[in-house]
């Protein structure tokens, strides 16, 4: 059946219905019935892309699952899942109950509560509320996430570009674009290359509040172009400002992209000889100011005792990243190179996102070589904000003005097939990163003890879920720093020392360390380890293999421990 047939089918219940509804609107029916197709076939280009990229993303996800050794606890993320387990700790907070998360990993400092990963602490509550394991809800809410994050790159993308092979080639880019790769062994320039092994998963399994941060991030320029074009739309201002408040307290980077879209958005119209109002600018500084609070309070108030431990300058320098010039271009690859194309809409686009979108074009680097020395941060964290997806849509409208130019010279059919030519050999020049990804994502189970945080012993676990049902969240545990960062994110207790500490090189971690060491060696006297236990409020000694290594292979003996829990060699002992 074509178009206007079913157009002319369309037509019969509003003829029955009243006569004056007559042959003169098929017209007007193709064009909408057009208009509707094409709809569709983007959207089912989209959903299928969309699913390939679960697929691919969630399916190394489900293989690990099932292949997951029987002594293995899988938690379902990559290898060194370090950060999940510090995520999975503040999520269970408020599993406790706590609305203000602490940092648990130690004694050794007070707990100065803050709403420092507000999102995590949420996540718990919806945890207890309806009573479900706290790792199935870290899961099932980043597939949400997950799910979200795309159909609000599809809300954008159709909003700013209206050609179908501006839709169609943003959705590629946005979904699987990523740099110039190729196999390191072969090529030497390739060692300067940034090898993006996130693209499967940056926008579907990342870190939560990278995640919600990239969401809120495009929600905000949204809403702040749709205020722009229409000032009495003033609801959507608010959202843009609630939006980049919440984009600030979960991720520092990508709330400063957003200043910097509003700062240079002024400028930017005014280069291109087009009106910004007095009214603009109030809101636009409003806006900034806003957005900019929430970060220095965060800095400088709340996030303390990451500073007092030296956490936050440790994590940063723990895996240095400071690509060449030739590297970065490498990285960002072909989609960069589109996007470029878009300038030539500069001062000829209306709508204002366009201008919010291009700033990302030329401050992406900037922040990646001077941002990064001036605010002391690791230059990795500017490629875990939102911009390949902005790259990309930009990428969408350079293809259209790409398309715009070949339909002068070829025919509709050479230039889609110049086109989808254009496109695939931009994904297939990243093919090693896609592939590294993939790769990246599939468990070994291979790690050594000590590293293996993705996949726990199982007898671990079992007693880190029994200890949460039979203690008290104030109850302090004494382990060795391995057990000291699974203890917090399975039973939700507080820890004397863990992993953390000593990354951080505090200089009273050897006073910390110490006396566990010698805890587990049995050389402290019966009164001496009482007196320890004591003031450090611990109430139950963990045991399992790494403490077992510091007690020479044998049973720490004690009289006043008394095991209450006991699987395989993992071993739970209550101070009485």
């Amino acid at each position: 059946m074509d178009l206007h047939t079913l157009s002319l089918v369309l037509s019969i219940p509003f003829y029955c219905i009243k006569k004056e509804y007559t042959l003169w609107y098929l017209d007007y029916f193709d064009i909408k019935l057009l208009l509707v197709y094409m709809n569709r076939w983007t959207n089912s280009i989209f959903l299928f892309l969309a699913g390939l990229l679960l697929l691919f993303s969630y399916g190394p996800m489900f293989w690990g699952y099932v292949h997951a050794p029987q002594n293995r606890f899988y938690v379902g993320v990559d290898d060194f899942g370090l950060d999940t387990m510090g995520n999975l700790s503040t999520m269970m907070q408020g599993y406790e109950g706590k609305w203000l998360g602490y940092f648990n990993y130690t004694t050794a400092i007070e707990e100065r509560p803050s709403i420092l990963k507000f999102e995590y602490i949420f996540l718990g509550h919806v945890a207890r509320l309806f009573h479900l394991e706290p790792l199935l809800v870290f899961h099932l809410s980043r597939i949400i996430l997950a799910l979200v994050y795309l159909f609000v790159i599809k809300k954008i993308i159709d909003f700013f570009l209206v050609s179908t092979s501006g839709r169609i080639a943003a959705y590629v880019f946005v979904l699987f674009g990523t740099g110039i790769t190729l196999p390191w062994e072969k090529y030497s320039v390739m060692q300067s290359v940034v090898i993006d092994a996130t693209v499967l998963g940056r926008l579907t399994r990342s870190a939560h509040h990278y995640m919600a941060a990239g969401v809120l991030t495009l929600v905000s320029l949204y809403s702040l172009s749709i205020f722009l074009d229409n000032e009495k739309k003033t609801r959507f201002f608010v959202w843009s400002i609630i939006s980049a408040m919440l984009v600030s307290f979960l991720y520092a980077p990508s709330a400063i992209f957003l200043a910097i879209s509003a700062v240079t958005f002024p400028l930017l119209r005014l280069i291109g000889h087009m009106r910004i109002g007095k009214k603009e600018l109030l809101f636009l500084v409003l806006y900034v100011f806003c957005l900019l609070f929430p970060i220095v309070y965060v800095r400088y108030v709340v996030a303390v005792v990451w500073g007092e431990l030296n956490l936050t300058s440790a994590m940063e320098k723990l895996n240095p990243f400071s690509p060449s010039i030739v590297g970065y271009f490498f990285g960002l690859g072909g989609v960069y190179l589109v996007s470029m194309f878009s300038l030539a809409r500069f001062g000829k686009e209306k709508k204002s996102l366009y201008y919010l979108l291009l700033p990302w074009l030329l401050f992406h680097s900037i922040a990646v070589y001077l941002f990064s020395g001036m605010l002391d941060v690791n230059a990795v964290r500017w490629f875990l904000t939102p911009y390949a997806v902005v790259f990309g849509i930009l990428a969408g409208k350079g293809m259209e003005n790409i398309v715009t130019l070949l339909v002068r010279y070829f025919d509709k059919a050479k230039t889609w097939f110049i086109v989808i030519g254009l496109v695939g050999i931009i994904i297939l020049s990243g093919w090693w990163s896609l592939k590294t990804s993939f790769r990246k994502a599939i468990p070994c189970f291979c790690n050594l003890p000590n590293y293996d945080y993705g996949y726990p012993k199982k007898e671990v676990v079992d007693a880190l879920i029994w200890l949460r049902a039979n203690s008290q969240p104030k109850d302090v545990v004494l382990s060795d720093y391995y057990g000291g960062v699974l203890i917090p994110a399975f039973s939700g207790n507080k820890v004397v020392t863990s992993w953390w500490i000593g990354l951080g090189k505090i200089p009273s971690y050897p006073e910390i360390i110490q006396p566990i060491v010698w805890f587990y060696k049995g050389m402290m006297s019966e009164e001496s380890a009482r007196l320890y236990l004591s003031e450090h409020h611990i109430r139950y000694v963990f045991f399992s293999d790494q403490e077992r290594n510091l007690a020479a292979g044998q049973k720490i003996f004690y009289p006043f421990l008394k095991e209450v829990y006991q699987q395989g060699g993992t071993v739970v002992y209550l101070v009485e």
